[in-house]
């Protein structure tokens, strides 16, 4: 079996976080789903998979000290590349398999967001261990996919094909059709017709395999970073990288590529809960609610207050009165008071008050 390798992406912005989520310390590197950041709970996920020497993170340069600061002892520092800037998925996964290929040509790499909760991490284990045979049986891109529990319209899609096969006990669906996000009525048909699943966004491919169909969809790209990734050589920094990622398409590794091969992807429903903790109201889903529906933490007195979000310090005391689904965070330099249904929007708040001059707040 070949060597499997670990590639977390955690560069993302975690803008509708804010305020407690900035652009040096983003919503993977906070505590929203237990007492682990969420980049580290990722890690740990697949430490009965992958060495230590096999860890590889994606990061940018913001974030790149509080990425290390969590994953001590985690992952080595050396195996930690930080992108000089945002060109989305698709470079992230050539600049991963070009890292994984350089150690181990043969290499299979299991790649996912920093920003999940998922329970139990045995079953997650399972589902890499199968994709990864998968992945190493031929030229084949295994993504997972989550059954929908709602008709979400925040998510891609994936519609599984009637092909399949088993590999440890599990069933692999070649895929028929990428969806991107629907609207409410297109999503609510999806979920009536059935075969429809949630796009998680984690992948399991041999590095070579991603690099074939790279070199064939996204040639320039590839061209790009290619020759900044050698065997024997350390990780190129950010500084290494910004000719290259100025020149690089931004585009998903999923419309750059799996949409462009469908013949090589193959899915692999989820066998374990999963949350992408997409904004203030999933906080609510993974810390402790009073019986009125409150989910809080920090300093706080309620008074006829019910479904609401509070998150606070220990030092600052937060009261309310009379409210309900408010989303309320309060952090030493900026407080946050929206409804619920508006929770979306705070990325918006985020874009004004950078072009207002206030980016020290950000």
């Amino acid at each position: 079996m070949p060597n499997l390798f670990s590639v977390i992406l955690a560069g993302g912005s975690g803008t509708r976080f804010w305020p407690l989520s900035r652009k040096k310390r983003p919503k993977q590197l906070l505590p929203l789903a237990g007492q682990d950041s969420l980049v580290k709970a990722t890690q740990k996920r697949l430490v009965d998979l992958v060495p230590l020497d096999r860890r590889i993170v994606l990061t940018n340069q913001d974030q790149a000290e509080g990425v290390k600061a969590e994953l001590k002892g985690l992952v080595k520092p050396e195996n930690i590349l930080m992108e000089p800037m945002g060109r989305d998925t698709a470079a992230a996964a050539i600049l991963g398999a070009l890292a994984v290929r350089a150690r181990d040509p043969e290499g299979i790499m299991a790649v996912l967001p920093a920003d999940h909760v998922i329970t139990p991490r045995e079953a997650l284990t399972r589902t890499v261990a199968a994709a990864t045979e998968v992945a190493a049986a031929g030229p084949t891109l295994v993504t997972i996919g989550i059954r929908p529990r709602s008709p979400e319209t925040g998510y891609g899609y994936i519609k599984k094909g009637t092909s399949t096969f088993s590999t440890r006990g599990l069933t692999f669906h070649r895929v028929e059709v990428f969806k991107e996000k629907p609207d409410q009525d297109t999503a609510r048909s999806y979920l009536e017709e059935g075969g429809y699943y949630w796009n998680s966004g984690m992948f399991i491919w041999a590095a070579s395999t991603l690099l074939d169909l790279a070199g064939r969809f996204l040639p320039d790209s590839l061209q790009q970073l290619e020759p900044l990734i050698r065997e024997g050589r350390p990780l190129p920094g950010p500084e290494d990288l910004r000719d290259a990622f100025l020149a690089l398409e931004k585009i998903p590794v999923d419309k750059g590529i799996l949409e462009k091969a469908p013949s090589h992807v193959v899915m692999v429903e989820a066998q374990f809960t999963w949350d992408d903790v997409g904004a203030w109201t999933a906080v609510e889903d993974h810390v402790d609610r009073d019986t009125e529906g409150n989910a809080v933490r920090g300093l706080i007195h309620l008074r006829k207050t019910r479904d609401t979000t509070i998150f606070t310090t220990e030092d600052h005391l937060v009261a309310t009165l009379g409210i309900q689904d408010l989303v309320i965070v309060h952090t030493p330099d900026a407080t946050l008071v929206a409804r619920k249904k508006d929770v979306q929007e705070i990325k918006d708040i985020v874009e004004a008050l950078e072009n207002e001059g206030h980016g020290d707040r950000i």
